[in-house]
């Protein structure tokens, strides 16, 4: 719908509004939006993740990640696992005590590579028990049906 107003060749000011620019700024900016918004939900080291056929509903504060080649992390940063001490996760444990504390509900998110073993899951878990975590929860991909 356009606004009838003065012609071109007659001097005065074209009032007619041509929205092409703006529709075509807006789909850019969705666009953008679109690509970028899965990179911001990504956290930590990427891994790959076992399938479930369920969707996750609670949201996790803490999340610690297990790679394929072993490396442990808490959030972003990584924690090194000394296999040559008494306790080779006091480093981890201490992290994830920390960090509870900090978190506003106290839930835990392991997110493990499906070629890490469950033992190595469940040692994260009970470190996670054990630093005072309210919930834990295991991070799986959603299987398309």
């Amino acid at each position: 719908m356009a606004i009838e107003g003065a012609k071109e060749g007659d001097g005065e000011v074209v009032t007619d509004i041509n929205i092409t620019p703006l529709c075509d700024i807006f789909v850019v900016l969705l666009i953008i939006f679109m690509v970028t918004a899965e990179q911001i939900v990504q956290t930590g080291p990427v891994v790959d993740l076992p399938k479930n056929s369920v969707a996750s509903q609670q949201p996790s504060r803490v999340v610690v990640t297990i790679t394929e080649d072993g490396r442990y992390f808490v959030g972003d940063a990584q924690v090194p696992i000394d296999t040559a001490q008494k306790d080779p996760y006091a480093a981890l444990a201490a992290r994830l005590t920390e960090e509870i504390a900090k978190s506003k509900d106290g839930s835990v998110m392991i997110r493990s590579d499906k070629r890490k073993s469950i033992r190595e899951v469940m040692r994260v878990k009970d470190l996670a028990d054990r630093s005072g975590a309210t919930q834990v929860a295991i991070g799986t991909r959603l299987e398309n049906p």
